[in-house]
């Protein structure tokens, strides 16, 4: 005779089954509720993300294009927004003016007497530009440079410059810069003694002017004097005596 499992045993095996089945069906809820809760986790930092990017482009493409000015062997003087100079105006973009002027204004290049013409000219109001084309003594001066063969270059200047309003977008500044100059043949090596050394001193006054492709300091030379003199010592005599 054979005996079967008691009715209660039966019972609860089904019951034991069922617990686990269940069990398993809450573990793999849980698996997968977790799982998407990560995965909108990372939906949401990668809206975050592409949201940020998205400002930044949009403030990038708002804001004026920065404007980048190069020497002569091409180092950035200055790298500022179109905005600011047309709204307020500070030493440093004086001097770097300043400097870009007299690049072209004083230190002469006898093979590029036509292109430092047309920097400096391009950088004087109409005004002064009318005045200075119509000297006939500056006009001889440079066709007398031509002949030379020579390059003079620009040691390091000394500023002075005058209190000026910074937020005056009409006003002038006035400058005065000085400093050593050397003049050398244009074939002379690094090493060659043919060298001619002055000094400058130069008296400026310069007007604000909208800011342009051409003028992207916001400033232009309304008026320029230039003296040289043959020694430092003879210089600082005349820097002694004060304004003329």
């Amino acid at each position: 005779m054979r005996w079967g499992r008691p009715a209660t045993a039966r019972k609860s095996t089904a019951v034991a089954h069922e617990l686990r089945v269940e069990t398993g069906h809450l573990e793999l809820d849980a698996f997968r509720r977790s799982v998407d809760r990560r995965l909108w986790l990372g939906m949401g930092l990668l809206a975050v993300v592409a949201l940020g990017a998205l400002c930044v482009a949009l403030a990038l493409a708002v804001r004026p294009m920065p404007v980048v000015a190069f020497d002569g062997t091409g180092r950035p003087i200055v790298f500022r927004d179109t905005r600011t100079p047309a709204l307020e105006m500070d030493e440093l973009r004086v001097k770097a003016f300043v400097t870009d002027f007299l690049k072209a204004f004083v230190a002469l290049d006898s093979s590029r007497i036509d292109e430092d013409l047309a920097a400096s000219t391009a950088m004087m109001t109409p005004r002064f530009r009318r005045v200075f084309l119509a000297d006939q003594a500056a006009v001889e001066r440079r066709a007398q440079f031509r002949q030379l063969r020579a390059r003079a270059r620009l040691g390091k200047l000394t500023f002075r410059i005058a209190p000026f309003r910074a937020d005056d977008v009409t006003g002038q500044i006035y400058v005065m810069a000085y400093g050593p100059m050397v003049l050398r043949p244009l074939n002379a090596g690094a090493d060659d003694d043919r060298l001619q050394r002055q000094h400058i001193l130069v008296r400026l006054v310069l007007q604000r002017a909208p800011v342009s492709d051409v003028t992207i300091h916001g400033l232009m030379v309304d008026a320029a004097t230039v003296r040289l003199f043959d020694t430092n010592e003879a210089l600082r005599i005349e820097l002694l005596k004060g304004p003329q």
